[in-house]
């Protein structure tokens, strides 16, 4: 497999599964190149139900966009709130299909605004070669 690169930031590596709708693949994390802003703005709204808590989240992280947030410090301040942060090494899940893209897109926002110790940690997602993928 040739390198593949995911935003700069995520390098994969090897496939680890496959199914109809997605791959999973294991891939080399740049903490110092990752962009904690979604995961800041997700993890820091409170609300009374899961649809307001994401739609606000989805209005911060609107207006963090663009800013500069110093990786380390923004690690330090998820850690003191223990607010899972990625690893070098994570699994990225790649749709299959860009028609996936809109569940994949709901399904990452949700599981960000979500923590669980029955649920995945999920640090972000976007779009690679027009399909969504979430890690």
């Amino acid at each position: 497999m040739s390198e593949h690169i995911i935003d700069g930031v995520f390098t994969l590596k090897s496939k680890l599964g496959a199914g109809s709708m997605a791959t999973v693949m294991l891939a080399e994390a740049d903490l110092a190149a990752f962009d904690y802003t979604t995961l800041f703005a997700y993890t820091q709204i409170k609300a009374s139900t899961h649809v307001d808590r994401r739609n606000q989240a989805e209005k911060l992280a609107e207006t963090l966009q663009g800013k500069s947030l110093d990786s380390d410090t923004m690690r330090t301040i998820l850690s003191a709130q223990n607010i899972p942060i990625p690893h070098k090494n994570v699994a990225i899940k790649i749709a299959t299909n860009e028609s996936y893209s809109p569940r994949f897109t709901g399904e990452w926002k949700n599981l960000l605004c979500l923590s669980h110790p029955n649920l995945v940690e999920v640090y972000g997602g976007g779009i690679y070669l027009g399909k969504s993928y979430y890690v």
